[in-house]
């Protein structure tokens, strides 16, 4: 009977504390639960499973030999996963998104299980114990220096801000990094304080320069620790680019991409449709599904990487789901941005783009943001910045040389839903960009392909049409909002146009090629077999074919 029970209560044990890591790693997902039952459950949940835990390991240790409470602890724990089935679920199709934390909480906690199994045991297992110790020292003294070798994580990122590139490299060491351009050394500082604090390292360049040298070395030596009055340092990396600024000689070819959501390679593949003709990136936003650490932001410029190689120009605009997480104050140190803020503007050679950033989808007060969002201000302030942008026209859209201009914005203003989310606010902006004569606004978010025509007006309600989306509707899909320029949604997670409610976890993806080249400007939806996709519109009845003309010009 003891050999019988002795195995049911270590797997009790186990499962429990398997299932309790998991449960803590999954924190995101616990308001989505509590929105699903009651506010509170998740909380429940986790103090019932750390009972369970608790319970399990005494009844382990003293060898229970009552049949009932056996019994009820081994039914306990299933009833218990019964209930967080939601999450588990979570944890089932969303694994690779929480295994960081997962691992961590596992590092941290089997020492402390083990030291105290032995601790309490009849056997006391000395070596084991002093070697687990050891462990938990070295990888204590190693979390609190953030020592780390020296070595690259992600390559260099061109980013296109204003008149300078800002360029973007991670490595695995903290250190004093710096670009050189012909010589001349570009720190990643703040004050004339060179930044040590960070494994991300940013350095700002003139444009010009770069796109005379049309070469840079980025460097980074490890600071191993710095002191008030001293330093220990290792070694220095470096790494040597090649770069090419536009070329316009065959006209203006780029790709934009938006809504990867952590799934990068077929994203990467249709991205590269161009191959060497590419001359920029656009990366409309929603890159990683959300940013608890680090690594979520380092994605971002490994889908860049992956396609530019470090060679091209690249444009980023913030996708809603890029302003959740932990780290995602973080966001403006990967990535191109004014400051602390996603919305600035940019020239590439005869090409003039603004790029906004509309943030959330929903009203600040939502219960998804738990009271800390300020979006309502910050759209505002745009605002005002496109004011400023129209009143100095003549050094931005209307500058000696501009041929073209473009917008990007992760969530469009063209149009918005039945509900007249932001409906004013978009207004306003399209007010503002109507005044730049706008050749495109390049949007994401949606998950579809989607053209739209400008000069639609104010409060125009469209249904899909039959030929996109054939079962019946009862509120329009769009109402529009007076832009007079078109409107391009480039992503969709398969290799059509076939209207399917997609999720982003898939090997699918199509995103947008877009070529001003022959006195026009030109659409072609890629999907990630480099395949051109047949194209509808989602609202009229217009066949587009495989290439959209977006505007004519008399050049």
């Amino acid at each position: 009977m003891k050999k019988a029970k002795t195995p049911l209560l270590r797997f009790n044990f186990w499962f429990g504390y398997i299932v309790l890591m998991l449960f803590l790693a999954l924190r995101s997902e616990y308001p989505f639960v509590d929105q699903m039952a009651f506010k509170g459950i998740s909380i429940i949940l986790t103090v019932f499973m750390i009972v369970d835990v608790c319970a399990s390991f005494v009844f382990l240790k003293i060898n229970l030999r009552n049949r009932a409470v056996i019994i009820v602890s081994i039914v306990y724990p299933f009833l218990i996963l019964v209930l967080s089935g939601v999450i588990i679920s979570f944890a089932v199709s969303m694994l690779k998104f929480y295994a960081i934390e997962f691992a961590i909480l596992l590092a941290s906690t089997l020492p402390a299980v083990f030291l105290l199994h032995l601790a309490v045991g009849r056997r006391r297992k000395a070596v084991v114990s002093v070697i687990l110790c050891c462990v938990i020292i070295i990888g204590g003294v190693l979390a609190v220096t953030g020592i780390a070798p020296s070595g690259f994580k992600t390559g260099a990122v061109v980013y296109a801000i204003g008149d300078e590139y800002q360029i973007v490299w991670s490595t695995y060491n903290r250190g004093v990094s710096y670009v050189e351009i012909g010589g001349e050394r570009y720190y990643d500082s703040d004050g004339g304080s060179a930044r040590t604090d960070l494994t991300v390292h940013k350095v700002s360049v003139p444009a010009s320069v770069l796109d005379e040298a049309k070469s840079y070395t980025v460097y980074t030596r490890n600071m191993i620790i710095r002191n008030a009055y001293g330093a220990l340092q290792g070694r220095t990396i470096s790494r040597t680019y090649s770069f090419r600024p536009v070329d316009e000689s065959d006209g203006i070819q780029f790709f934009a991409a938006s809504d990867i959501h952590d799934y990068k390679t077929a994203a990467v593949k249709a991205a590269s449709y161009y191959g060497d003709k590419l001359d920029f990136l656009i990366l409309a936003g929603d890159i990683s599904s959300f940013v608890p650490r680090h690594y979520a932001l380092d994605f971002i410029n490994k889908v860049a990487f992956d396609v530019t190689k470090g060679t091209r120009p690249v444009i980023y605009a913030r996708g809603n789901h890029e302003t959740r997480g932990n780290v995602s104050g973080y966001l403006h140190r990967y990535v191109g941005s004014n400051g602390s803020n996603y919305y600035y503007t940019f020239r590439l050679g005869s090409l003039w783009g603004i790029v906004l950033d509309m943030a959330e989808d929903k009203v600040d007060n939502n219960w998804e943001y738990y009271g800390a969002a300020d979006y309502e201000s910050y759209r505002r302030e745009q605002l005002a910045y496109l004011d400023e942008v129209i009143e100095n026209a003549d050094r931005e859209y209307n500058a000696p040389g501009v041929q073209y201009r473009i917008a990007v914005s992760h969530i469009t203003t063209a149009f918005t839903d039945a509900e007249l989310v932001f409906a004013d606010v978009f207004k306003a902006f399209n007010e503002r960009l109507n005044a730049m004569d706008i050749d495109v606004m390049v949007s994401g978010h949606r998950h579809k392909l989607m053209y739209l025509e400008g000069g639609f007006g104010v409060g125009e309600e469209y249904y899909y049409s039959p030929a996109y989306r054939k079962n019946a509707q009862d509120k329009p899909d769009i109402v529009t909002l007076g832009a007079n320029f078109p409107m391009a949604i480039v992503t969709c997670h398969n290799d059509t146009q076939i209207f399917v409610d997609q999720v982003p976890f898939t090997a699918k993806y199509t995103g947008g090629a877009f070529e001003y080249k022959d006195s026009a400007l030109t659409l072609t939806y890629v999907n990630s077999k480099k395949e051109p996709v047949h194209v509808i519109s989602p609202w009229f009845d217009i066949d587009y074919g495989t290439k959209i003309t977006i505007k004519s010009f008399d050049i």
